[in-house]
Formats: C-alpha cells, sequence, structure tokens
C-alpha cells in the first residue's frame, strides 16, 4: 500500500469515526449549546446580540449590492440569520426539529445561491449532458 493510499484510508476511517461519535451523542438542538439557555427572556442573549449585528452587516450589504444574484445571495444569507438568531433568542419545545429544519435548509438555499452567484461572476455555466 502506498502512501496516498494509507493517507485516503485514514482519513475515511476518521470519518467515519466522527460519525459514529455524533450518531452516538445525546443531542437536542438547541438546547446542548456553548451558552446555556435561560428560562426567561432571551434564551442566549449573548449569541442572540452577535447574531443581530451580523444580520444587520448583511443587511447593509444587501442595501449596497447591485447584481441580482449578489442580492439573491445575501437575501438568503441574511434569511439564514434571521432564523440562526431567532432559534437562539427563543427556544420553542414543540418545535425544536421545526427550528432545527428551517434553519438548516435556509442555509441550503444560502449554497445555491452562492453557487448561482459564482456561476455569474465567472462565467462559467454547466453544460448538459
Amino acid at each position: 500500500m502506498e502512501f496516498g493510499q494509507s493517507m485516503i484510508s485514514f482519513q475515511n476511517n476518521s470519518y467515519w469515526l466522527l460519525c459514529l461519535h455524533i450518531v452516538n451523542m445525546n443531542f437536542t438542538f438547541p438546547f446542548n449549546t456553548c451558552e446555556i439557555p435561560k428560562k426567561d427572556g432571551i434564551a442566549q442573549p449573548h449569541s442572540t446580540i452577535i447574531n443581530t449585528l451580523l444580520c444587520t452587516t448583511i443587511f447593509l450589504f444587501l442595501l449596497q449590492s447591485n447584481n441580482l444574484y449578489s442580492r439573491l445571495f445575501l437575501f438568503s444569507v441574511l434569511l439564514f440569520h434571521i432564523f440562526h438568531t431567532f432559534s437562539h433568542a427563543i427556544h420553542i419545545s414543540n418545535f425544536k426539529n421545526f427550528q432545527f429544519l428551517l434553519t438548516h435548509y435556509s442555509a441550503i438555499l444560502s449554497s445555491f445561491f452562492l453557487f448561482c452567484l459564482l456561476s455569474n461572476i465567472t462565467k462559467y455555466t454547466l453544460k448538459p449532458y
């Protein structure tokens, strides 16, 4: 076995060990996070403040944007961060999976618009096969 093959094997094993570790974790989003949620008021005030500042900054960039694709990308990133901020501010125990899915699907949407933006900037289009 060559060095490159052993590195690939090592990386694949490390990946699967990490996946097994994550699957075995007793993790309930959004309640097991770095900032311990409070019962009254804003659940995670520090995270909420940081994410609110981030939302404001993204919104300001969105106002300055003059390209459709950059606007779509920035809007989708803003949408993600709004959901993310909301999930730090309010923990709805009956809808925690809904919060989780909404935040993650908005992240997927941002990735899609990032690819659209990069395609527009580089003028690269996928050729049909």
